[in-house]
């Protein structure tokens, strides 16, 4: 059993402990407790963030999360209130999944391990263009790909799609593409 180790064994202790204490945490603040696999899944990928860069040179890709449920179920504030401030970004408003194609484009290329939060993820409430650019983003941003925008002098500008992105809305996409 070359897969149990001390340190596969105190790295299980040391999730257990986070898990326990986020789920306390989230009893506390939220008022309401959810199973541990929920947590684990979001902790996971928050920690691993930081990693982006390394993921990508040796897998070629990085997954987005996609945090959904019922109004009022704390999608938002387990984002805001709990990961975010780990990685320093306190009092910030989430950004919109409405957001001009621009704005969205210069977000997804601004940061390589800072995870980015987009809210408010409604297909059924936006314009199909709008849908269409943030599921093309979503698509490219997986394997870091490169967008490019023509500039009035006629140059082109080119942006490294590389943030991680957590999207949280009322539902999931269901083009395939966009979940692995």
């Amino acid at each position: 059993m070359t897969e149990f180790t001390g340190r596969a064994l105190f790295l299980g202790l040391v999730m257990a402990v986070i898990l326990g204490a986020a789920n306390a945490y989230l009893g506390l603040k939220a008022g309401m407790t959810i199973a541990a696999t929920y947590p684990a899944a979001v902790i996971g990928w928050f920690f691993a963030t930081p990693m982006k860069p390394r993921f990508m040179e040796r897998v070629g890709t990085f997954p987005t999360l996609f945090v959904w449920g019922t109004q009022g179920s704390g999608k938002s504030s387990l984002c805001i209130d709990i990961m975010w401030p780990l990685f320093g970004v306190r009092d910030a408003e989430p950004y919109s999944a409405t957001e001009t194609e621009f704005a969205l484009l210069k977000l997804l290329s601004s940061t390589r391990s800072v995870p980015v939060f987009i809210d408010e993820y409604k297909p059924y409430d936006m314009q199909r263009q709008r849908l269409n650019t943030l599921h093309r983003y979503l698509r490219r941003l997986f394997r870091g790909e490169v967008e490019e925008r023509g500039r009035p002098d006629l140059k082109v500008v080119s942006y490294q799609l590389q943030a991680p992105v957590c999207v949280a809305g009322e539902t999931r996409p269901t083009e395939s593409a966009l979940l692995e």
